[in-house]
């Protein structure tokens, strides 16, 4: 078992004593464990994006966890991909997108082309204005339902 009686260790062998201290200090994990495994229960499959919207946690908070518990049989995957800002708060542009999912516009820019070619989002044909007042295209993601019909 490792420091605050966590299955999981919450700092590596060759991390300085004080990063050891702190993680004995850790109370959240088990608070953490049940905020998630409810959200999952009430709404359903979701991505860490949503299921932190939805327990109240950080996005950072929630990916740290979901594969400790999916070790521990808690979780598990559902074989889909979610598209979390675009699943979750519809059709945007770039900035929206790089917004919503704490991404720099760049990279988003860079990866919906990607995604587009994998069937993954696509485009509206529609124009909105971005935060710097240019208008750019607007994308939406692809569900498994649209992929098939």
């Amino acid at each position: 078992m490792a420091e605050g009686g966590y299955i999981f260790p919450r700092a590596r062998n060759s991390d300085p004593m004080t990063s050891h201290l702190a993680a004995a200090q850790v109370t959240t994990v088990d608070s953490h464990y049940k905020a998630i495994h409810e959200a999952l229960m009430m709404f359903g499959p979701a991505g860490k994006d949503k299921i932190a919207a939805l327990a109240s946690l950080d996005p950072s908070q929630v990916a740290r966890r979901l594969p400790e518990m999916r070790r521990l049989g808690l979780v598990g995957l559902t074989g889909e991909t979610v598209h979390e800002a675009l699943m979750m708060f519809g059709p945007a542009g770039k900035d929206k997108i790089a917004a919503l999912a704490s991404l720099d516009p760049s990279q988003v820019s860079r990866r919906l082309p990607e995604m587009r070619r994998l069937g993954l989002v696509g485009l509206t044909g529609e124009t909105v204005q971005s935060y710097s007042g240019r208008q750019e295209r607007e994308w939406q993601a692809i569900t498994q339902q649209e992929k098939t019909a």
